[in-house]
């Protein structure tokens, strides 16, 4: 008589199985210049347009463009149509 037969088959674990059970990793700390930090913090999940995060974070707009590109790029905001930012 086989062995087996009828039976599932036991599942080996896998290492695509071990990467899957392990925890998420948690993102890096940001290192922020602190035009972006202070970028960051004018902006929440609601967009905001450039002259008031200008405004708002006291950044001359060359500096605080050049921050917001920065930050898009890493992935921590989004612009919008109509020189608008938020969080992401």
């Amino acid at each position: 008589e086989l062995e087996g037969v009828g039976r599932p088959a036991a599942r080996q674990r896998t290492a695509a199985d071990a990467v899957a059970a392990s925890p998420e990793p948690s993102p890096p700390e940001l290192e922020l210049s602190p035009e972006e930090a202070r970028a960051l913090a004018a902006l929440t999940g609601e967009p905001r347009h450039v002259d008031d995060l200008s405004a708002v974070s006291e950044l001359p707009p060359q500096r605080l463009l050049a921050a917001l590109l920065a930050l898009e790029l890493r992935g921590s905001i989004e612009s919008l149509p109509g020189k608008q930012f938020r969080r992401v």
